[in-house]
């Protein structure tokens, strides 16, 4: 019973910790990649729980590998639409359900080290202790204030559920009640590749954990063998899945768009990891940030600390080998911590580095930490209460760390003072200048962007709007035109440049370009609407009316049924007319114009009656 207090009086704790740590973003607005993946992906907007509906967010959202995660976006929008507060409250609420299965493993893990079936209160101390240091570390605020990464949240819950399945199904002499947890560890790692890629790892880490863990339990070697094949088997499916039938042409292109080959990046993984290694131990706000302004390894000598971080990754290995007797979570850490970054941290052309990546991996270091103060040291009293001060101080710099997040504006200026040579982190920083109406700072950052990368077409893009919006209709133009040609297939660009068409009084070109937006992205909202707008301009009703019908299959938007009821109107179909300005009006109460429209159209239905 005193367990099971400790346990509620833990959740508790990290309840209350996790509300003040992210207190300063629990109504952040989405940012960077919350907006394709979130605000404006459509597939989620969903009206229920059918299987019409969730088989859309599966097949129509961004990334085609990842369908669990956008159902949970998608069931967050059909309960409060975009409202914030609900998204960042989720990535929360998960957050405190992992730390919670992070005690859970820890303490069964425990229990076997000394192949003895019991809970001391120790081993509850070191589990509890994990799971708080775990929970706090600031290199966690990336996973839980940018809600785009409850993917990579959500596939760590899972993944934990999976192994913490497997333990209890591999200690039970009953064979039927073990193989019905068994496919509990399927369904909860299909559930976990679903959420993020990462997971595909799990099978590795299942056997690792029976290597060094439960050897000693019951089972005939027939029956792991069979356990073993099926989940190799599963492993390469999900590695295939995640590359698709043709892995080489995967990473050829993959690389293509790169700055660094595959060669640099395996060389320049092994600093990062390292550098990671780094940030666990000395999390500092001023260290952490969401674009690491990294070198890339051309050789082993450039830099120098290349060829140190090759032979010291090949020495963790060794260690984690000569450990597997004597001190085995040691060993288990190490390969813990090095086999859940390998996704992430060797072939595959993917950035080079993110705080992010860490919150699985990391979870090795919170209970080697944990360990290592209450059973390592001879003296218990001080080791518990330097964890404790350790986990204190780490919340301290978490809400220092949340602060940051709390606005797009904030963010992306932290970035730019910290990796000044990046150039995304300078597009991003326009990007929020020009949100908040400070056009020419906007600009001067775009153009940082572009001196550093001449290439970047988002940067092009955002200096069209930037240009434009202060009048300077030949630049943004031409600054379109360079970022279609970079890119061909760039369709804000497209949709911008048509825009800037409209403004001009040039409906054909605006045509021209809209097409090839809505080719690219038939869900294109804001390109349909344009196209719309492009045709009435030009007084073809009927292609208009299409456009904007279009658009609404895409979900409601007040300005699109508003423009939708005004064509109505204006042909006398005076029920449509009406339909569409309730529908406006019911997203914009309280507006006059939809008002007077509204009266207009009753006016029209009075008339004709």
């Amino acid at each position: 019973m005193l367990v099971d207090r400790k346990e509620i009086i833990l959740l508790l704790l990290l309840s209350v910790i996790g509300y003040c740590i992210y207190s300063n973003s629990i109504q952040s607005p989405f940012v960077f990649d919350d907006e394709p993946s979130i605000s404006k992906n459509h597939a989620i907007q969903i009206t229920s729980l059918s299987i019409a509906d969730i088989k859309k967010v599966a097949t129509d959202s961004p990334i085609k590998t990842r369908p669990i995660a956008y159902i949970s976006f998608a069931i967050n929008y059909l309960f409060h639409g975009y409202n914030l507060f609900g998204y960042h409250a989720v990535n929360i609420i998960i957050h405190i359900i992992t730390a919670i299965l992070l005690y859970y493993f820890v303490l069964k893990t425990l229990t076997f080290l000394k192949n003895k079936q019991e809970i001391t209160n120790q081993n509850v101390l070191i589990a509890s202790l994990s799971s708080v240091l775990w929970f706090v570390h600031p290199v966690q605020v990336q996973s839980v204030a940018y809600i785009v990464q409850r993917m990579n949240s959500m596939a760590s819950m899972f993944y934990l559920i999976s192994i913490i399945l497997f333990i209890n199904a591999r200690t039970l002499s009953s064979r039927p009640k073990s193989w019905a947890l068994f496919a509990g560890v399927v369904i909860a790692w299909f559930l976990a590749i679903g959420s993020k890629e990462i997971a595909v790892t799990l099978p590795l880490f299942l056997y690792l954990y029976d290597i060094f863990f439960l050897r000693h339990t019951p089972g005939s070697w027939k029956r792991h063998l069979i356990v073993w094949l099926l989940f190799l088997f599963l492993m390469i499916a999900g590695v295939f899945l995640f590359l698709g039938s043709n892995p080489l042409e995967y990473l050829r292109q993959g690389y293509a768009t790169r700055s660094f080959t595959l060669g640099q990046r395996l060389l320049t993984e092994s600093r990062v990891i390292f550098f990671y290694l780094s940030l666990l131990v000395f999390p500092y706000p001023l260290r952490l940030n969401l674009q690491h302004d990294f070198s890339i390894s051309t050789s082993l000598f450039s830099p120098p600390t290349t060829l140190f971080s090759v032979v010291g990754l090949a020495a963790l290995l060794l260690i984690a080998c000569l450990l597997f007797q004597q001190h085995r979570l040691a060993s288990f850490s190490i390969f813990w911590f090095l086999g859940n970054l390998a996704l992430e941290s060797t072939i595959f052309p993917l950035e080079l580095v993110f705080e992010h990546r860490l919150y699985l991996p990391s979870m090795a270091f919170s209970w080697l930490v944990a360990h290592f103060f209450v059973a390592v040291i001879p003296w218990k009293k001080t080791g518990i209460a330097s964890m404790l001060i350790i986990c204190l101080l780490f919340a301290g710099w978490s809400w220092q760390r949340d602060k940051v997040w709390a606005s797009p504006l904030a963010l992306a200026q932290d970035s730019v003072l910290k990796s000044p040579n990046i150039a995304r982190a300078h597009g991003s920083y326009g990007d929020a200048l020009y949100r908040v109406g400070d056009l020419a700072a906007a600009t001067r950052e775009f153009k940082k962007a572009l001196q550093i990368n001449p290439h970047y077409p988002e940067a092009l893009n955002g200096l069209g709007l930037t240009l434009a919006a202060q009048g300077l209709s030949q630049q943004a133009e031409h600054a379109y035109q360079k970022a279609l040609e970079i890119n061909p297939n760039y369709m804000r660009a497209y949709n911008n440049l048509a825009a800037l068409y409209l403004d001009t009084r040039k409906p054909q070109l605006a045509i021209l370009h809209l097409r090839r937006a809505v080719q690219l992205r038939p869900d294109y909202i804001q390109a349909w609407y344009n196209l719309g707008l492009a045709y009435e301009a030009i007084n073809r009703w009927d292609k208009a009316i299409n456009c904007y019908t279009k658009a609404l299959q895409f979900g409601p938007i007040a300005r699109v049924n508003f423009r939708l009821g005004a064509l109505y109107l204006n042909r006398k179909q005076c029920a449509l007319a009406k339909k569409e300005f309730e529908t406006a009006q019911h997203m914009m109460p309280g507006n006059h114009t939809m008002t007077h429209y509204l009266d207009l159209a009753n006016e029209c239905l009075a008339a004709k009656n």
